[in-house]
Parts: C-alpha cells; sequence; structure tokens
C-alpha cells in the first residue's frame, strides 16, 4: 500500500492511500481512517470527498506506475512500507 503525503483536511486522522476502483480503473486517494474518498487534487488539495463504502467501491492498491501516470508522483510518502 502506498500512501500520500497530501493531508486530510477534514478527520486529520488517517493517512491517505492511494488505490484502483475494480469497477472502472479509476485511480482515488481513501482516508484509513473514516473512508472518505478523493478523486480530485488541484493545487496540492484534495477536491470534495465522498464515501468509498459499499460493493460500488471494491478497490485494490494502485502501483507507483499507476500514481505516476496519473499525474501524482509528487505526493508518494518516502517512507513507505
Amino acid at each position: 500500500m502506498i500512501h500520500s503525503t497530501i493531508e486530510r483536511r477534514n478527520c486529520g486522522q488517517g493517512l491517505l492511500e492511494f488505490v484502483i476502483r475494480m469497477d472502472s480503473g479509476e485511480l482515488y486517494l481513501e482516508c484509513d481512517e473514516c473512508l472518505t474518498g478523493f478523486t480530485e487534487v488541484v493545487d496540492g488539495q484534495l477536491g470534495r470527498g465522498f464515501l468509498a463504502i459499499g460493493p460500488e467501491w471494491t478497490a485494490r492498491d494502485a502501483t507507483v506506475e499507476e500514481i505516476s501516470a496519473a499525474g501524482l508522483a509528487w505526493s508518494i510518502r518516502e517512507d513507505r512500507t
């Protein structure tokens, strides 16, 4: 799992994980604490969030290549495991 350096402004407790939506292949960021999802990052800020739960939000971990292709490689946490 790869986390982002972008800060969560709402709950402020969780880390943002890069994930790929299984049904559409769309990359989004998901808070590992409150499960809020974000599909938009503008000028380093998160766009409007949504609750990323339910069968339509089945996802898998994104790869570095997928994150780079989305233009978000700059926000990959270097201390990832």
